[in-house]
């Protein structure tokens, strides 16, 4: 441990440090106690201004050096640390920890001397036993202290305090003072400078942490501008790069560097990308194995020369080139390949490469390796957007039409244009009946027509339809299918079919012909492959869009016979009441007609005895009429003209609410509609104890309608009303009014009754939802009033409670039904 030091004379103590026991009974060393808790306090208050995240390294040692000037004299004062903790560029060593680097040398306060060389720890025992120890030693002169080494005769050094810089239980240097006066330290110097140099360490190593830190950012920051350079500049690989190349030897202070790629033969390197003076070696080739480039390719694995001059690896031709000296190489790996070696060069006088270096160099060799990966893929990439952009503006034709015919043409059209095919056909299968339809063709020379002839069973189509996979034939005249006398007589040299597919279905087979020989490349089937899913969507868009026109078509004409059926019963129910409604007024002018005659003298013949002939009336049978009987006369007759009337207002409203024309639109006022309808139920309301409130606006703008089916959804809406009230006492209100802004005009039938139930409420709407017992009700009123108002453009809206419903339709101004 002491280097050959007499270990007799190195005894604990009772603190637990190492204490010196003197010569010819002088003592040359105190016993140093462990520094007090003020004593690290006040070392504490000088040191902790050093550490500052901001502060270089040299910057925190002078300030060490000058606090620690304000505490403990010294003539001379040094800082010896580790090569390692230093992480400087000098020259490698076997055994980096036999050796500390001066990096603070200073004579009088503020005087900085030039650093020696690294001093050698066999050389100078006490270095070694500070940091061996981890204690402090003092020497109050040096010429009665065993321990002492004089290196030289003129060594003036006669007091001395050593303390190591110790870290985390680790030694990392030493600080060592000196004085040419025997006697200057005592042992409250030695005591001080034990504190100060732990304090110091600790600062020191949180700089050089700090140091490490801004590196290694300052290294991923670099790496990210690279990140963006292989985003942006991903067009021009060759560009990229170069500047990856320039960016990673910018990073590590090199002066050049290469960046090999393997040939297809795999078994040669050459140089792709070069920087600085390695541009003179632009295209050079390596056998994989030879020199730092091959062996880094053939291990996978980075490595570092201090000296390429003198390295026994070194490649023939780079020998004799003294530029190449310092030189780390990792390889460029991406996934599992190999893809090539990146290559940096320094010049050993001014530093070598480290692990921190390597770690840089392998963060830029990924991203080159990326680069590269990526421009492998830019070829392919412009290939198939060409590719890709004539399948959108196809895709975006199929899908313009959903015409079933158009759509085909369309694809026959496309299939052309996208290859060199001399015809292509397509053939839809129909599954109910097991067989191809809708057959059509296309020449490249315009002509399209549809195809006559249904596929052979068992042949390429009908093959293609059961298997549903492509099948691609190059050489036609050779293939089972067409060797034929019939089919050679076609001429095809090449075809190939392909399955219209969707949702596990095969919709058909479209075929593309040559008649010239050709091979159908790995571009050209993915091209028609998407083109077959393309036309299969559109094919089936068109297919579920006739269908749906049928239905459509289906369910028009069904619900117009709804609404005509029902708009007759409720027509035929309505005949009885009105009949009763026309008999009051006819038998009270019938009675007054009767009346009139005998009053006049003329003889009165129910019309129901007769033949329906009006009676012969003769001058000498009048009788002279008085003022009283004319006056009575005229009065009679101005009732039965009144009677009548009102007896044409109930036909005329019985004929409009019974119109059976659905096309039929006029111009609307929905305040007629409602007091019609009411006419309509009078006969029916008068019999219930109902009150019917009535509120028009009036000044209500027109509508463009059907009058007929607007009245029979007021007769429906008005009849659930008075079926909610049940026979019971209670009011039903018809009102109408319009928007303010007299864009849109409603009416309203709001009832006393008990509410609609949330469950009836859900349903209300729905076809043949009634609540009304067996034979009573169809479930269809409220439906039928749903589906004219939605044709007319307008909406119905129900709100109910416990205190009764309301029904309102709105409809907008000038709408056609």
């Amino acid at each position: 441990m002491t280097d050959g030091l007499p270990c007799s004379r190195i005894q604990p103590c009772l603190t637990g440090l190492f204490i010196h026991q003197p010569f010819a009974n002088r003592d040359t060393i105190w016993p140093i106690q462990q520094p007090t808790a003020t004593t690290n306090a006040l070392m504490t208050d000088f040191v902790n201004p050093l550490i500052n995240p901001t502060s270089e390294l040299a910057d925190v040692l002078d300030a060490i050096l000058r606090d620690l000037a304000q505490v403990v004299r010294y003539e001379h004062v040094r800082i010896l640390l580790l090569p390692a903790v230093l992480d400087v560029n000098h020259a490698r060593h076997d055994d980096d920890d036999t050796v500390l680097v001066t990096v603070r040398d200073l004579g009088t306060l503020g005087a900085l001397l030039a650093p020696p060389e690294p001093l050698p720890l066999d050389k100078f025992p006490l270095n070694r036993l500070l940091m061996t120890m981890q204690k402090p030693i003092v020497i109050t002169d040096t010429h009665y202290s065993d321990l002492w080494v004089r290196n030289s005769p003129s060594d003036k050094i006669r007091g001395w305090i050593g303390a190591p810089l110790v870290v985390k239980g680790e030694s990392i240097g030493v600080l060592t003072l000196h004085a040419s006066q025997p006697g200057w330290y005592t042992e409250r110097d030695g005591i001080v400078v034990f504190a100060f140099a732990s304090q110091a360490a600790e600062a020191i190593d949180k700089v050089r942490l700090l140091d490490q830190a801004q590196s290694r950012l300052h290294a991923m920051m670099a790496l990210y501008d690279a990140s963006l350079d292989v985003i942006g500049q991903s067009q021009d690989p060759d560009r990229l790069l170069q500047t990856l190349m320039r960016r990673a030897v910018e990073l590590l202070r090199a002066e050049a560097g290469a960046i090999y790629l393997i040939e297809p033969d795999h078994e040669t390197l050459r140089v792709a990308i070069t920087h600085g003076f390695a541009e003179e070696y632009q295209g050079a080739t390596l056998r994989v194995g030879e020199g730092l480039g091959g062996r880094v390719f053939a291990t996978g694995e980075p490595i570092i020369v201090d000296d390429y001059r003198l390295w026994p690896g070194r490649a023939q031709r780079y020998a004799a080139e003294p530029r190449f000296s310092a030189i780390i190489g990792v390889p460029l790996r991406w996934r599992r390949d190999v893809l090539g070696v990146l290559e940096i060069m320094a010049d050993v006088t001014r530093r070598t490469f480290t692990a921190h270096d390597r770690w840089v160099a392998e963060l830029f060799a990924n991203q080159v390796a990326i680069a590269m990966s990526n421009a492998r893929l830019v070829e392919q990439s412009r290939r198939q957007l060409a590719e890709l952009s004539a399948l959108r503006n196809v895709s975006l034709e199929m899908t313009a039409t959903l015409e079933l015919d158009r759509v085909l043409d369309a694809i026959c059209a496309n299939v052309l244009n996208l290859t060199a095919a001399e015809d292509t056909h397509i053939y839809l299968y129909d599954e109910a009946a097991d067989a191809f339809t809708n057959a059509v063709a296309r020449w490249r020379s315009g002509e399209s027509k549809p195809a006559v002839a249904q596929p052979r069973r068992d042949g390429l189509t009908d093959r293609v339809r059961r298997g549903g996979q492509a099948i691609v034939i190059d050489d036609a005249p050779t293939h089972e299918l067409y060797s034929s006398p019939e089919a050679q007589a076609w001429g095809l040299k090449s075809i190939a079919g392909f399955p219209l597919r969707r949702a596990g279905r095969t919709l058909g087979v479209f075929t593309v012909a040559y008649i010239t020989p050709h091979h159908f490349g790995e571009d050209e089937l993915r091209l028609l492959n998407l083109l077959a899913d393309q036309a299969a969507i559109a094919i089936d868009n068109a297919l579920a869009y006739r269908q749906l026109q049928s239905v459509l078509a289906e369910r028009e004409r069904t619900q117009q016979a709804l609404i005509r059926s029902e708009s007759l019963a409720a027509v035929g129910q309505l005949v009885a009441g009105v009949a009763h409604e026309l008999n009051n007024p006819l038998a009270s002018v019938s009675s007054l007609i009767q009346s009139g005659l005998e009053t006049m003298g003329l003889p009165y013949q129910p019309i129901h005895e007769t033949s329906g002939a009006l009676p012969v009336i003769r001058s000498d049978q009048l009788s002279p009429l008085g003022m009283d009987q004319l006056i009575e006369l005229a009065d009679d007759l101005a009732f039965s003209l009144k009677e009548l009337r009102r007896a044409k207002d109930i036909v005329s409203s019985l004929l409009d609410l019974s119109r059976q024309s659905q096309s039929y639109t006029e111009e609307i006022d929905l305040t007629v509609v409602c007091q019609d309808a009411l006419r309509i139920l009078h006969n029916k309301l008068k019999m219930l104890p109902l009150e019917v409130v009535e509120h028009y606006s009036a000044d209500l703008p027109m509508v463009r309608g059907n009058f007929a089916n607007l009245g029979q959804v007021v007769l429906n809406i008005i009849e659930n009303a008075v079926d909610a009230l049940e026979g019971r006492p209670g009011r039903i209100t018809v009102s109408t009014g319009c928007a303010a802004d007299r864009a849109g005009v409603w009416l309203t039938v709001a009832d006393t009754g008990p509410g609609i139930p949330p469950d009836v409420m859900a349903n209300l709407f729905h076809p043949f939802f009634t609540t009304k017992r067996p034979g009573v009700g169809t479930g269809l009123g409220l439906y039928i009033s749903y589906e004219i108002v939605k044709r007319h453009g307008g909406d119905i809206k129900v709100t109910t409670d416990s205190a009764g419903t309301e029904f309102k339709v709105v409809l907008p101004v000038q709408v056609q039904a």
